[in-house]
């Protein structure tokens, strides 16, 4: 069985002008006038946080580059440098809570365990017509994996 992978084509002049404005938001915003109880460095980082919402927004699927270019630009204004901002981005508990299901389900996809889970779900007898106990099984096969984990 093969896996049908399509190009990324990125230089069209769409990507482009995304990539442009989300550069000049993260790097070109903290120039800009802070108002009053906003000071240069709150204005860096909200600089920062609009370029990397822009840069999720418009990129579609490819998202990665904007993250890692919000990660690189926070590391150069912030005191700690780079090394700094990757290490406390890595060992928050956010990064960690989302992280390792991710994986886990990668690997159910990839596995097609995650469709055989969905179907045999949905067949079930008692669950037919029953709403809320379909909502009660969902979560609690999440509370499930969660223990797992």
């Amino acid at each position: 069985m093969s896996i049908s992978t399509k190009k990324v084509k990125l230089n069209s002049g769409k990507d482009i002008f995304l990539f442009l404005i989300t550069i000049l938001f993260m790097f070109g915003f903290r120039y800009l006038p802070a108002p009053e109880p906003i000071t240069t460095y709150g204005m860096t980082i909200l600089g920062i946080f609009i370029g990397v919402i822009i840069g999720w927004c418009g990129s579609g699927d490819q998202t990665l580059w904007a993250s890692m270019l919000g990660i690189f630009a926070l590391g150069i204004y912030t005191p700690g440098g780079v090394y700094s901002a990757a290490a406390g981005f890595m060992s928050g508990y956010v990064f960690i809570m989302t992280f390792f299901p991710l994986l886990m389900v990668g690997a159910l996809m990839g596995a097609n365990i995650a469709e055989y889970l969905v179907y045999r779900l949905l067949s079930m007898k008692f669950l037919k017509g029953n709403g809320w106990k379909l909502m009660f099984m969902v979560m609690f096969g999440s509370y499930a994996v969660a223990i797992l984990k």
